[in-house]
């Protein structure tokens, strides 16, 4: 018998990418008073504080892995639940803090939910915090997806010894072209008005430049690009 039970709120679809994509060490078991988050490293914990700790920071890491990979996630932690080696229950303590879900309204992959995706997004946003730096900045934002790019460049050139575009080309996550269009559109005022980065550019905007959208969903395919070549190192 587990010591330790975290309820687990949440729709159908949160419930079900969560329980894919989690790592070996953890598992959701669902029975009638609900969804429980169990696992190992909250086993080793002596309290429920540090289990409440433990276990928002994997439901922080998980909402953004879902909602990415599957679109939006919406778990929260609601109890904490304690029990003796019978299975008795010692104690149930309502989790008291309410910012462990990223709001965020990330729209799904077009080719729909992946739950693999979801998994292997998790295993490196708990592995490298340049992913969880990198993937808040991914918003309909000129500065905050300059800033996510910012991000990626730095650690691929720390983890590969190389520039980024030429490991980005030689990986087939983008061209050259795309990639200074890409950059060209969104520091550009002629492209995007007052929602550029720069309120004046010495060069001239792309031919074919990007809206917004068009460069959050470019800088969404060079974070999944990214992030599977981490997994592969």
């Amino acid at each position: 018998m587990p010591r330790w039970k975290v309820q687990l709120l949440g729709n159908t679809e949160s419930i079900e990418c969560a329980r894919e994509a989690l790592p070996e060490d953890y598992r959701i078991v669902s029975d009638d008073s609900g969804h429980h988050l169990q696992g190992q490293p909250l086993e080793q914990l002596g309290s429920s504080e540090e289990v409440g700790k433990m276990a928002a920071s994997l439901v922080k890491l998980l909402n953004a892995a879902i909602a990415h990979s599957c679109g939006r996630s919406e778990l929260r932690l609601n109890m904490i639940r304690e029990f003796d080696a019978a299975g008795n229950r010692l104690s149930s303590i309502a989790y008291a803090e309410s910012n462990v879900v990223l709001n965020l309204s990330v729209t799904a992959q077009a080719d729909g939910p992946s739950p693999r995706s979801a998994k292997l997004l998790l295993r490196q946003l708990r592995r490298d915090p340049d992913v969880l730096d990198a993937y808040e900045h991914l918003q309909e934002d000129a500065y905050e997806l300059e800033k996510a790019c910012e991000v990626i460049r730095c650690n691929v050139q720390d983890n590969s010894g190389q520039g980024f575009l030429d490991v980005a080309i030689s990986n087939l996550w983008t061209t050259e072209a795309e990639y200074e269009r890409f950059r060209g559109s969104i520091n550009s005022p002629e492209v995007l008005g007052k929602n550029a980065r720069h309120a004046r550019s010495g060069q001239a905007p792309p031919n074919d430049p990007m809206t917004l959208a068009k460069a959050l969903a470019y800088a969404r395919r060079l974070f999944d690009c990214w992030v599977e070549w981490l997994d592969s190192l």
